[in-house]
């Protein structure tokens, strides 16, 4: 899609509105003559200062020295005049007009000292113009019309525009209100509009080096260019397009004329695509229109549209214009009573059956669901969100209520959750049991552990938009954390060979101290607990099918736990993206730091998660020893990593993918990942105790009688690992990310090892 052209005063360069990079619409510089692009003026994706561009409008305006560019951009919910820098694209100024709540499309005065947009105060929209030294707005037009899309003659003293008075004072003409073009006197401000083709829209008029003007009208229901000669009064039709000039929306510019040189370009749309189109006035229709009094749309309207016609819609506006005419409007102000209604409700549940791998001990079976609902009222101010969920028994149900006001600026939360986990691990041993007769009979037990860890939390949060793309968040929570321990033993009876029979079960409560050992790293404790955060969020990143594909995410975070946990923990993690069509490189940089009272009071960090270092464990399988690493050296209370992605939208949608598909969505990546961790930084210089897999003195892993690594402690420095790799991501029908990948650490006698992931990527 390109669209918008502003072409420069001397005829030589176009800037204009094109979605080319696919992810946003951005402004592009090109050769007016080659139609060759030169380069981006100003994109979203490489720029943070706007939010948004108001790419349905226009494109902007050319200072009259060819030197500037201006548009209208939106910064934090205003809008803003940006003036750049034609050449390098630096901005040079950023207007925000105090007394003006929204305006559009921008028109250079040839003084080069102000600019003249459309402006809306209070629902009216006027022309202002805007002094770009004092940077206040004077009001030019103060009426109930709409005044739209103007331009400067050659000296300033002639602003045309499109102007739908006359349309408003008599009436609609085929149930809609209408564009004329108008003159005014500048900067008088007497007004003179223009009486052909009245009844059609008439749009975009644009001053020529002359100070002729073309514009776009709808006379014949086809929307093409004409050109009002000013010396002799006539109006000619210079195309004559079936599809027809159009832009994005009804009223975006489609023409732009040079002010100094006979060139003329327009937006011709035709095979789905918006082209823009240059040419001189000799190269043009030039056909001149004697009757411009008469129009006849017939060319616009559907085959059979004019029979046994009835204008119920058409009537019913006329009497409604002459309702308004006749009668003042009877206006009450209401006061705006939010309430809370069910926005969205979602949730599955199932039941799982699992064969026991020795048959003779039965089956296993659990049980599964959740529900989440989401209440709001109108204006999205208010937002209530639940959710419960079951995963194995009553003891397992969780849930999470949590509310949201959005009113204001600061909008703020608070949220309640009850969150069970649960670990546990099982075992067999002989044992007996007593029959009817008091005999006691050997069996084998089967015991299950159930460990529970019970976190009930109440939060407080808030974060402060600073524009869409950047905000500042933070919040506080108590926590209440409490363990159960449930031992559940099944004994059989039998033998092998006339198989295992269930003769009796137990349940039984196992009590738990105030710590309890998860494993060698990690010891967790009860009681009562609070933490506080605040954090800096960045984003303005565009996602393609799996992952995001342009502009950059960012998050530095500070974070302090109290009670049951103490420590304190900071973030810094900052990604980038560069769409190099077809394929993307993505840059990420991560850090994050945890200073703890307690070692071991918080589960370690540890490289090999899944979206860290990949090589080194995934769902598959987590075995490290086989690379020659022990479980302690990829760990700590701090981690730093690095990675940088080749991406390729491999089969997708037709624009972005390599292969066209509208089911299956993937990705194919080759990368490289960096991590490692430590539990103090002067670890690096002294090192620290910890378990080494012991090697010969070629390298090779020595191993003992049974094939595994024998191991030694002592003191070592930090271990970074590296790894490579290739992988794809594929998109679940939104649901989930899948990644299987091949990597390699980069590691002596490493090798490619097979891994999958459940994350989109980073």
């Amino acid at each position: 899609m390109n669209v918008s052209p502003a072409i420069s005063p001397n005829g030589k360069y176009v800037i204009f509105l094109s979605e080319k990079d696919l992810f946003n619409t951005d402004l592009y510089l090109a050769d007016a003559n080659k139609g060759t692009i030169l380069k981006k003026v100003t994109s979203l994706s490489q720029s943070g200062d706007l939010d948004y561009m108001n790419v349905l409008e226009s494109s902007g305006a050319w200072s009259p020295n060819g030197k500037d560019f201006a548009f209208v951009g939106i910064k934090k919910g205003k809008n803003v005049l940006v003036i750049k820098d034609a050449d390098n694209g630096k901005t040079i100024q950023t207007i925000s007009v105090s007394k003006l709540d929204a305006f559009v499309n921008p028109v250079y005065h040839p003084n080069g000292k102000e600019i003249v947009v459309t402006g809306l105060m209070e629902g009216q929209p006027d022309l202002y113009s805007i002094n770009l030294k004092t940077k206040k707005a004077t009001q030019l037009t103060n009426d109930i019309y709409s005044e739209n899309m103007a331009s400067f003659s050659s000296d300033g003293s002639k602003l045309i525009f499109c102007y739908d008075k006359n349309s408003i004072t008599e009436g609609r003409t085929e149930g809609k209100y209408t564009y004329d073009i108008a003159e005014m006197d500048y900067p008088a401000g007497n007004i003179r509009v223009f009486n052909f083709f009245h009844g059609a829209d008439n749009l975009n008029p644009v001053f020529d080096h002359n100070d002729n003007f073309y514009f776009v009208s709808d006379r014949d229901g086809l929307r093409n260019m004409y050109k009002y000669d000013q010396t002799n009064g006539r109006v000619y039709q210079m195309t004559d397009l079936l599809t027809g000039i159009s832009g994005i929306s009804n009223i975006s510019p489609m023409i732009t004329a040079s002010s100094k040189k006979d060139r003329v370009l327009y937006t011709h749309y035709h095979d789905s695509k918006y082209t823009i189109i240059e040419a001189s006035s000799d190269q043009l229709l030039n056909k001149w229109i004697e009757d411009t009094n008469t129009i006849n749309q017939s060319l616009g309207m559907l085959p059979g549209a004019a029979i046994n016609k009835k204008a119920i819609v058409s009537n019913s506006f006329h009497q409604a214009d002459e309702d308004l005419k006749n009668q003042e409007p009877d206006i009450k102000k209401l006061p705006y009573k939010p309430h809370f209604q069910l926005d969205y409700i979602g949730g599955g549940g199932g039941v799982g059956v699992g064969v026991n791998n020795n048959s003779s001990f039965g089956n296993n079976t659990g049980l599964q669901g959740g529900l989440d609902m989401l209440f709001g009222d109108m204006l999205g101010n208010h937002q209530l969100y639940s959710q419960v969920a079951l995963n194995g028994e009553i003891l397992d149900m969780g849930g999470v209520v949590t509310y949201i006001n959005r009113k204001k600026p600061l909008a703020w939360g608070v949220g309640i959750s009850h969150s069970p986990l649960r670990t546990g691990y099982q075992y067999y041993e002989q044992a007996t049991v007593t029959d009817r007769d008091g005999n006691n009979i050997p069996a084998i037990k089967d015991a299950t552990n159930l460990i529970r860890i019970f976190d009930q939390t109440v939060s407080l949060f808030a974060h402060f938009p600073f524009s869409t793309t950047l905000r500042l968040e933070g919040g506080l929570a108590g926590t209440a954390r409490s363990f159960r321990w449930d031992e559940y033993s099944d004994y059989y009876v039998g033998d092998q060979f006339s198989g295992y029979q269930l003769v009796a079960s137990e349940r039984q409560r196992i009590p738990t101290e105030d710590r309890l050992a998860i494993d060698n790293y990690y010891t967790i404790q009860k009681g009562l607990g609070a933490n506080v955060n605040i954090g800096l969020v960045g984003d303005n990143s565009f996602f393609g099918v799996t992952a995001p594909l342009a502009g950059h995410r960012f998050r530095i975070n500070a974070e302090q736990y109290f009670g049951n946990n103490e420590y304190t923990g900071l973030l810094a993690d900052g990604r980038k993206y560069f769409w190099m069509k077809p394929v993307s490189i993505a840059v990420r940089g991560t850090s994050y730091f945890r200073w703890e009272k307690h070692t071991s009071s918080i589960y370690p960090l540890f490289i090999g998660n899944m979206g860290f270092v990949r090589g080194l464990g995934s769902i598959i399988s987590n075995d490290v020893t086989e690379l020659g690493l022990t479980f302690s050296q990829l760990l700590g209370s701090k981690m730093m990593l690095g990675s940088i992605e080749v991406r390729l939208p491999f089969t997708g949608p037709k624009r972005l993918a390599l292969i066209s598909s509208s089911f299956l969505l993937s990705d194919i990546n080759l990368f490289v990942d960096s991590g490692v961790a430590f539990d103090s930084f002067s670890d690096f210089s002294d090192g620290k105790l910890q378990d080494v897999i012991l090697r010969d003195v070629e390298g090779n892993i020595i191993v003992d009688n049974s094939g595994n690594p024998l191991y030694e402690a002592k003191i070592s420095k930090p271990t970074l690992v590296t790894s490579v790799g290739a992988s794809m991501r594929i998109n679940l029908f939104g649901a989930l990310v899948i990644e299987p990948y091949y990597a390699m650490p980069l590691l002596q006698g490493s090798r490619f090892r097979f891994g999958l992931n459940l994350i989109p990527g980073w």
